[in-house]
This record gives C-alpha cells, sequence and structure tokens, in this order.
C-alpha cells in the first residue's frame, strides 16, 4: 500500500495516466503506484506547467463517450401486434432526441439521434389513425410525426406518451 500525502490509503498499480488541462501545455503524463484515481483528494499537478487543471486520461476517455452521437431507426412495430390503444415502447438510450417518422422498405420507423453510451430507459409512443380516438389525456402527448402507408389509404400519427 502506498500513502500520499492527505489522501487515505490506495491499493497498488503501475502507473496511471493524465493530460494536462492548460491550453499552453496539454501534456500527457503518468503517475506510478495509483489507483482508484476518482477518490483523490488532493490534486495532481502537471509536472511541466505545475497547472492543477489536470484529468486522467480515464476520465477523458468516458466524456468523449459521452459526446458521440448517432443515428438509430427504430421499426414501429405492426399494428395488429399493438396492444388496444395502438401504443408500444421501445428501449432507447437516455436523452435521445427523436428526428424522424417516416416508412422504409414499407414499413414505419423513427429516427432518433442517440448517445451509445447512455443507459437504455423505455419510450412509450402511441399511433393513431386520421379520424382515430386519441384515448389518452392529450396534454401528456407529445406529437413525434406523421406517415403514409397502402399508398395513403392509412395515415398514422405518432406520439410520445408521457
Amino acid at each position: 500500500m502506498m500513502k500520499l500525502r492527505g489522501v487515505r490509503e490506495l491499493k497498488h498499480v503501475d502507473w496511471a495516466t493524465f493530460v494536462c488541462q492548460n491550453e499552453n501545455c496539454r501534456i500527457g503524463f503518468q503517475i506510478e503506484g495509483i489507483n482508484a484515481i476518482g477518490s483523490l483528494k488532493t490534486k495532481i499537478k502537471c509536472p511541466l506547467c505545475y497547472s492543477s487543471n489536470v484529468k486522467s486520461l480515464e476520465k477523458i476517455i468516458e466524456e468523449e463517450k459521452m459526446k458521440i452521437r448517432r443515428v438509430w431507426k427504430y421499426p414501429i412495430p405492426p399494428f395488429g401486434d399493438l396492444d388496444t390503444e395502438d401504443c408500444f415502447t421501445v428501449k432507447m438510450p437516455q436523452f435521445s432526441q427523436i428526428l424522424t417518422v417516416q416508412v422504409q422498405y414499407g414499413k414505419p420507423c423513427i429516427w432518433a439521434l442517440v448517445n451509445p453510451a447512455s443507459p437504455l430507459t423505455d419510450r412509450r409512443f402511441r399511433v393513431a389513425g386520421t379520424g382515430h380516438d386519441l384515448v389518452h389525456d392529450f396534454e401528456l402527448m407529445q406529437y413525434v410525426g406523421t406517415f403514409q402507408l397502402q399508398d395513403g389509404k392509412f395515415i398514422g400519427h405518432v406520439f410520445e406518451v408521457d
């Protein structure tokens, strides 16, 4: 075990990599014998500029993963497979942004901007045809988009149900 001044004892590892966040410096450096970097109570300082604005490489990688965005497609289930209120649930990464609803190869789909690193959450949607009753409290529904099937014989309107 190794003890750093002002820090509880930490398990030993070979090294940890840090990057100076000072824009005039930005060097990477390693410190030997550190583990549980997130629990350090003392500031690590850059050996070149002595700035305490330093992040572990592990933390930088995690932050970059959270910035990644992709567009994913979610097919809307066939209407015969939906429950009696034409509702369905989709598992999406948290904070996904719905972009559009369109038909691809004869099947309606929702496209969303997602962060693949975010944990999944259930999002509930409702499909209502033109002229159909909306059984949910309309104030709790947010319009997502409209699609057409069968050369316009069926017009579906998609709402997210809160």
